[in-house]
C-alpha cells in the first residue's frame, strides 16, 4: 500500500470513528478532520443528525473550506430532510462545472417533491446519463419523463439499466407498463423480477398482485398469487389476497376455502372467515369456524345472527346470559336481535323492554315498527301464532 493510500486509509478511518463519537474531532497541525467530507459520507449512509453537526463545523473554517462543496451537501442535506424550498435556494448557489451535474440531479428531487414538473423536467437536460452513470440516475430521469407524461421515454430510461437487473428498476418498469395498458410487457417484466428478487420475498408477490388488482387485472393477480401460495404456504397475508381476488372473480366458493384455510392459518381471521362464509350461504362450515373465534363476545354475536339466520330461535334465546355477560348488551342492534328472537319465542313482555331501551337513531324507526307487531301479538297473539 502506498503512503497516500494508507494515509487516505487512516483519514476514513478516524473519520469514521469520530462520525459514531468513538473519537472527539482531532486536529493536529499538520491535519484537520475534513467535516465536508465527513458529511458527504454521513448523508450516503443516511445519518443526517450526525451530518447537520458535520455541516456546521465545516461552516465554522469558512474561510477554508471549498464553499462550493458546502453548498452542494447542505442543499442535499435539506433535501433529505424535506425541507423543500430551503434546498432549493442552498442548491441554486452551486456554479462550479465539478459540482453542476451533482446540483441538478438533487434539484431535479427537490423539484419532483414540489410537484414542479416542468421546472423537473428542464433541470434533468443539465444532466447527461451514459453506460456507466448511477442506475438511479437513469430511474430518476425515468420518474421525471412519466410526470410529464412522456411514458415511452421513461420505459426508454429504465430499459437502458434493465440488464443490471436493479429491483427498483423492475418496480417502476412494470408500474409504468400498467400504467400505459401494457399488461403483457408490464407482466414479463413482473415476472422476471420476481424470479431474480421474489423467491424468498413475500412482500414482493403481494405488492405485485395489488397492482394488478388495482388495474382491474383480477385474474392475472390470481395467477401470481396461486404461485405465490406455493412458495409461502403458511402465509396468512397471501392466503387472504388470494381469497379476496377470487371473490372479486365471482368464484366464492372457492374465495370461501381460502378464507377457512385462512381462519386455520391464523385464527384471528376466524370472525371475517365466518362471517363471509354465512353471506354466501355456507352456515355449516361458518359455525364450525366460529368455534375457532377466540374473542367471546365477538363469537356470542356472531352465533346469534348464525341462529336468526337459521330460525333457531331458541337457541339465539339462550345466548342471552352470556351475552350480558360479556356486555354485549351494550349494543343496541344486539338488543334488536334479541327483542326479535323473544318476539318469536312469544315473550312479549321482554321483547318490548328490550326495544325500549334501545337508542340508537338508525334503530327506534326500526324499533317503532317492532315493537307495534309486538303489540298486536301481546293483544291478539292467537293472530300471530304460525304468521310470524
Amino acid at each position: 500500500m502506498g503512503n497516500k493510500s494508507f494515509f487516505q486509509f487512516i483519514q476514513i478511518i478516524l473519520l469514521t470513528l469520530s462520525a459514531v463519537g468513538v473519537l472527539s474531532p482531532i486536529k493536529s497541525q499538520a491535519q484537520e478532520i475534513d467535516y465536508l467530507a465527513l458529511a458527504h459520507v454521513l448523508l450516503r449512509d443516511g445519518n443526517y443528525q450526525r451530518a447537520q453537526g458535520a455541516l456546521a463545523n465545516a461552516k465554522k473554517d469558512w474561510d477554508l473550506i471549498e464553499v462550493q462543496n458546502y453548498y452542494l451537501l447542505n442543499g442535499l442535506y435539506l433535501l433529505r430532510t424535506k425541507k423543500f424550498n430551503e434546498a432549493e435556494a442552498e442548491l441554486a448557489k452551486v456554479t462550479d462545472e465539478d459540482y453542476l451535474p451533482q446540483k441538478w440531479a438533487y434539484l431535479t428531487e427537490v423539484y419532483l417533491a414540489q410537484n414542479k414538473k416542468g421546472e423537473a423536467l428542464k433541470s434533468i437536460g443539465h444532466f447527461v446519463t451514459h453506460k456507466d452513470s448511477a442506475p438511479s440516475l437513469f430511474h430518476l430521469k425515468a420518474k421525471v419523463y412519466f410526470e410529464n407524461q412522456k411514458p415511452e421515454l421513461a420505459v426508454d430510461q429504465l430499459n437502458q439499466v434493465l440488464p443490471k437487473k436493479r429491483l427498483v428498476t423492475y418496480r417502476l418498469l412494470s408500474h409504468y407498463l400498467m400504467e400505459m395498458e401494457l399488461t403483457r410487457e408490464a407482466l414479463k417484466v413482473m415476472y422476471e423480477m420476481l424470479d431474480i428478487h421474489g423467491t424468498l420475498n413475500e412482500e414482493l408477490h403481494l405488492q405485485s398482485a395489488q397492482l394488478l388488482i388495482s388495474k382491474n387485472k383480477v385474474q392475472e393477480a390470481i395467477v401470481l398469487l396461486e404461485r405465490a401460495s406455493l412458495l409461502f404456504a403458511s402465509s396468512a397475508d397471501v392466503a387472504k389476497l388470494l381469497a379476496a381476488a377470487y371473490d372479486l372473480d365471482k368464484k366464492p366458493f372457492v374465495a370461501g376455502d381460502l378464507y377457512t384455510k385462512l381462519a386455520y392459518l391464523d385464527s384471528s381471521y376466524s370472525h371475517m372467515a365466518a362471517e363471509y362464509l354465512m353471506q354466501k350461504g355456507r352456515i355449516d362450515r361458518a359455525q364450525v369456524i366460529n368455534v375457532m373465534v377466540k374473542n367471546p363476545k365477538e363469537q356470542l354475536t356472531q352465533k346469534l345472527s348464525f341462529y336468526i339466520e337459521r330460525e333457531r330461535f331458541d337457541l339465539a334465546r339462550s345466548l342471552e346470559t352470556p351475552l350480558k355477560q360479556y356486555g354485549a348488551y351494550e349494543d343496541d342492534e344486539i338488543k334488536y336481535a334479541m327483542a326479535y328472537t323473544f318476539l318469536m319465542q312469544g315473550d312479549y313482555d321482554h321483547s318490548k323492554g328490550l326495544l325500549k331501551s334501545i337508542k340508537k337513531e338508525k334503530l327506534i324507526s326500526k324499533s317503532s315498527k317492532l315493537m307495534e307487531l309486538v303489540s298486536e301479538c301481546q293483544n291478539n297473539h292467537w293472530e300471530c301464532y304460525g304468521t310470524l
